[in-house]
């Protein structure tokens, strides 16, 4: 069963959320209404209905909003904002010249605290409905404590030291908005998704909510990065993360699709590779869906013979040079996660039409021609990462484990690798013990940053393990002397007779060479962030309602 966003769960989501939050005025400005405390939070039906609004709400930095790939990827060296030259806020953002009051920046600090907001409404209110048993609550109340946790991993990642929020609010004078050092934002995180793992349900109850093995995993990964950077370690933090994702390993209840493709394809939802995904169902009004089709497809589809898609997008994004060019010929990915739009030449040749760059295809949707209203879901945690993440563990405490053959890092690397080079194995298997410590770790991350390509897990891989300015220092760096030299690089792909230009195409064509123009170096980051830039500014309109106080550098 999926998770159930009916008429009846948008219409709880308008009048609950709404009335709830609009006294926060970096929610909204409209006038408080008494419903939290209303005969809603009455039954069962009203918790999940609750709970369905939470997950609802979490999509709004997701999957349903371009403000998710805006604040993680395109902040990171593996994506170009095409469409920027008339979106000025996403320029600057991509150009690290941005403001306090930059309204990516603004609306996904308020998209983040809604969702949290309801996810407290939720854990205050189940515990008093009489009618529910103690673990149908607890049920209910883990989902929400996981959910609360993971938007504010978000928040911690993206702003450092921010408010701590935990309770319903009657009024604006009871909301306190006093910042909480990141420290104290983690433990709390820990502590909602310890509360989650031992009470969520073992399965998904409907495809769509996490379970006990979602907040096993996110919790993994929260150790993972409070073991802090690679010159620092902390080994109680990994051993605390090698534990959990030990558990879910050893759990055999997942496995990877025989194609990395087939995670993104709408019709193969909810696969054994899953662990949390942001659901997505679309609709034909475009109210409920992903935005991640539109913003990475391009904006002509003039050639049916071509393509399967129904719509265009906008042509927003495209991966960097630098990471298409880290993706070696033989990587089965570099065909899966990227495409072209290609057509067929009066003359019976094959070129690019219109387009100089690649676009991102791993957000397909071909079923539905509203834009707005894809089906696409938004990977949070699948066994993919799962692996690899035990593999940058196992590395980093030179373990084992002993009840799972006693496997290695390499051996867990090369789970992923052996499928992303399913035509050229010996090409994508490490030899074990091949690479010392300090080498396989730069092997692991790169790995994770071509495997996790555009999933929003970049950016923060580069921040937790301290590589994030000097990663995208030397991207800077790299593409302005690139720039600079003459002739202007370009790009290729190679492609043999039968493939299809998009992993939705139908017609294949010949065999030859799609080449890039320097329009696709021209379009990636010449400026790195400032060391004070590792973290954003607090929206400088919420600064002006509440006396947050701003971070170091953005005063």
């Amino acid at each position: 069963m999926k998770l159930k966003y009916t008429t009846t769960v948008w219409l709880v989501l308008i009048i609950v959320i709404s009335s709830l939050f609009s006294c926060k005025k970096y929610l909204d400005e409209t006038v408080y209404s008494n419903i939290a405390a209303s005969n809603f939070w009455a039954n069962k039906e009203d918790a999940l209905s609750g709970l369905y609004s939470n997950y609802a709400l979490s999509t709004e930095f997701g999957a349903h909003n371009r403000m998710f790939f805006v604040m993680t990827d395109m902040l990171s060296d593996d994506m170009d904002d095409e469409y920027s030259n008339t979106e000025a806020e996403r320029r600057q953002l991509q150009n690290y010249n941005f403001s306090p009051f930059n309204s990516y920046i603004n609306n996904s600090w308020v998209a983040l605290y809604k969702s949290i907001a309801q996810s407290n409404v939720i854990i205050n209110k189940v515990p008093n409905i009489s009618s529910m048993t103690a673990n149908d609550k607890n049920i209910i109340i883990g989902e929400a404590k996981f959910l609360r946790a993971l938007e504010y991993l978000y928040l911690v990642q993206l702003w450092g030291d921010i408010p701590l929020d935990t309770i319903s609010v009657g009024s604006i004078e009871e909301t306190k908005m006093l910042k909480s050092p990141a420290a104290t934002i983690y433990n709390f995180i820990v502590r909602d998704l310890k509360f989650a793992e031992d009470n969520c349900s073992d399965a998904p109850l409907e495809l769509g909510r996490a379970s006990k093995w979602a907040a096993k995993s996110l919790l993994a990964k929260v150790y993972l990065t409070m073991a802090g950077p690679f010159s620092n370690r902390n080994t109680e933090y990994l051993t605390l993360s090698e534990a959990k994702l030990k558990e879910v390993v050893n759990s055999k209840r997942f496995s990877l699709v025989p194609k990395i493709i087939d995670y993104f394809d709408i019709n193969k939802k909810g696969s054994s590779e899953m662990i949390y995904d942001e659901w997505q169902i679309g609709d034909a009004s475009g109210d409920i869906g992903s935005f991640m089709h539109r913003n990475a497809l391009p904006s002509s589809i003039s050639d049916p013979a071509i393509t399967q898609l129904k719509t265009a997008g906008y042509k927003a994004w495209s991966p960097t040079p630098d990471l298409w060019s880290n993706f070696k010929p033989q990587d089965d990915r570099l065909k899966m996660y990227f495409s072209y739009y290609i057509k067929k030449n009066s003359n019976g040749t094959f070129g690019i039409q219109k387009y100089n760059v690649p676009y991102i295809a791993k957000y397909v949707d071909s079923t539905t021609v509203a834009r707005d209203a894809k089906a696409n879901n938004l990977p949070v945690l699948r066994y993919a990462d799962v692996l690899l993440m035990y593999a940058e563990v196992l590395n980093e405490l030179g373990t084992t484990n002993s009840e799972d053959g006693n496997k290695n890092q390499y051996d867990y690397l090369n789970m992923v690798r052996q499928r992303a080079f399913s035509t050229s194995p010996s090409t994508g298997k490490y030899n074990n013990m091949s690479f010392t410590k300090i080498q396989f770790r730069d092997i692991v991350m790169l790995e994770r940053r071509l495997e996790l390509a555009h999933e929003g897990q970049r950016l923060f891989d580069m921040k937790r393990t301290g590589t994030f300015i000097s990663g995208m220092t030397a991207l800077a760096n790299n593409t302005k002397a690139l720039l600079a030299g003459s002739p202007v690089p370009t790009y290729s792909i190679a492609y043999p007779a039968g493939v299809y230009p998009n992993p939705t195409g139908k017609t294949p064509y010949p065999a030859g060479t799609v080449v890039f123009t320097a329009d696709f170096l021209k379009n990636t980051k010449t400026v790195p962030p400032a060391d004070f830039q590792f973290v954003m500014p607090i929206p400088g309109n919420q600064i002006q309602v509440f006396d947050i106080g701003q971070n170091k550098g953005y005063n």
